[in-house]
């Protein structure tokens, strides 16, 4: 029994030793800090709504840029879809592609 109060009583005084040498190793900065200055949380509410904007208006390009890829790549698709297939049998043949707007994509002799 008294061994067990002698283990509690050197744990005791362990946490004891280990509690005041961390409240000595931290800084007391309470005293130096000016409470009467108003803190900046307008500013961080300014910037906040600033971020905000600007991921805003970067999804925005972001969606423009891919409307404008989908159009053009929608108009090259289509321009460049072959319409019909004419053939000339005259001495050399000559089988010439064309898309809708009458445009030859491409030649075979």
């Amino acid at each position: 029994m008294a061994e067990l109060n002698r283990r509690q009583l050197n744990r005791q005084q362990i946490e004891a030793c280990l509690k005041s040498a961390a409240g000595d190793l931290t800084p007391n900065v309470l005293e130096r800090i000016d409470l009467s200055t108003p803190q900046l949380k307008a500013e961080k509410e300014k910037r906040s709504v600033f971020f905000l904007r600007q991921r805003v208006i970067a999804t925005l390009v972001a969606a423009c840029f891919c409307m404008i890829a989908l159009a053009g790549g929608t108009y090259t698709y289509q321009n460049g879809k072959v319409d019909s297939v004419i053939g000339i049998d005259v001495n050399p043949s000559v089988e010439l592609s064309v898309n809708k707007k009458n445009k030859v994509l491409e030649a075979k002799a």
